[in-house]
């Protein structure tokens, strides 16, 4: 594909932080972000700045990252006390790239919708890059009753509210399309594979398998469930935990080791970068768990197809969508941990079951690229862009 004469400016929530002169992101989009990046003449990454450090993607020389604010807001009344500067922010953005094409990630706690919002306002040229149903997420995060509750009032008004923001807009959703399935509208296969990442492995038998979390620790993820699964399975099993989350939620998980009859079999990784170190770790695994409460699509089983890694995933969102149950990987009920202990043992019993998920996944894995990403992304805008 050619390089366009056009600038590019993509505004997003999540926290970077520098470094020396470093840039590091975390979120796990930047891979898609930057290779898109190569075809528009100057690509601008807005952002909130972070006042720690902590490892991540570095983006390449062709984005310039600048901070959208300082920090990101912590709760529901934070962001309202910053709602001034977060409009502020967005209206200084516009008012110095205003012949750009603007790339929008939704809903981004909030700072993607008050960002649609005014480039809307404005009859700016942009798009929207939907990653999650902020609704959904609400209704499970934290477990709270009241969050139940609101969902079922709010998610009327909220709907036709975004569906004003996105008419007549390109809209590239992961995985599931939510509010329209227009014209303007595309669904991607999200994952940060390069075609050069997928690389297949021999399956052998084994003694003792290596079951992997791969995730943030939040509780919509439900890494707790496959915690509490893992005590159940009968086979001879090894859990590994690679992710980050809030001090709270990292706190619960260990606490939920500890409490594991299980626990001398769990082992805490933490934080690990995408890439090698991470391909590294999925190059040991035999099974990834994927315990979603409630999951947009999701990235690690993708990863882990593209590395010869059978998946257990829960059946919720958009995961069925690419996870097909016993063609490429396992599905289960989002929290039910006997789903989860009884399809690791029907895995790791069924070799043949486990090779042909595996091939299968290879398949899927080819068609999930970042190189396909951004060939259709390219095709969806075009049309703004020429």
């Amino acid at each position: 594909m050619k390089k366009f004469n056009k600038n590019l400016v993509i505004i997003g929530s999540n926290e970077y932080c520098e470094k020396n002169n470093q840039y590091f992101f975390r979120s796990g989009l930047e891979p898609q972000m930057d290779d898109l990046a190569q075809y528009f003449t100057h690509t601008y990454h807005y952002s909130p700045k972070s006042i720690y450090t902590f490892r991540g993607f570095q983006f390449g020389s062709h984005v310039k990252v600048c901070p959208f604010s300082i920090k990101h807001h912590e709760n529901h009344v934070e962001l309202f006390n910053r709602l001034s500067e977060y409009w502020g922010s967005i209206k200084k953005i516009h008012n110095t790239h205003k012949d750009a094409i603007f790339m929008v990630f939704f809903p981004d706690s909030y700072i993607g919708l008050i960002s649609v919002l005014y480039l809307k306002i404005k009859r700016a040229n942009f798009f929207i890059r939907v990653t999650s149903n902020q609704l959904e997420e609400m209704r499970v995060r934290g477990n709270k009753w009241y969050r139940k509750c609101l969902y079922f009032f709010v998610k009327p008004i909220y709907y036709i509210f975004v569906k004003w923001l996105f008419k007549k807009h390109v809209q590239i959703y992961t995985g599931k399309k939510i509010f329209y399935t227009d014209k303007y509208s595309y669904a991607v296969h999200s994952s940060n594979l390069k075609i050069s990442d997928i690389k297949e492995k021999q399956i052998i038998e084994k003694t003792k398998y290596a079951l992997y979390y791969v995730g943030r620790f939040d509780r919509y993820k439900g890494l707790i469930h496959a915690i509490r699964a893992f005590s159940q399975i009968t086979s001879n099993v090894t859990l590994h935990i690679i992710g980050f989350g809030n001090d709270e939620d990292t706190q619960q998980i260990k606490n939920e080791i500890d409490r594991s009859s299980a626990k001398e079999n769990i082992e805490f990784i933490g934080q690990v970068s995408y890439g090698e170190e991470l391909f590294a770790y999925y190059d040991k695994a035999d099974i990834l768990l994927v315990p979603a409460i409630y999951e947009t699509q999701g990235k690690t089983y993708l990863e882990a197809m593209a590395r010869g890694v059978a998946v257990v995933a829960s059946r919720t969102g958009g995961i069925p969508l690419i996870v097909k149950h016993n063609k490429n990987g396992l599905l289960v009920e989002p929290g039910n941990e006997k789903e989860i202990a009884d399809a690791v043992d029907l895995l790791i019993n069924n070799s043949q079951l486990r090779k042909e998920l595996i091939r299968q996944g290879y398949l899927v894995a080819r068609e999930s690229t970042i190189e396909k990403i951004t060939e259709l992304t390219i095709q969806a805008i075009k049309p703004q862009i020429i």
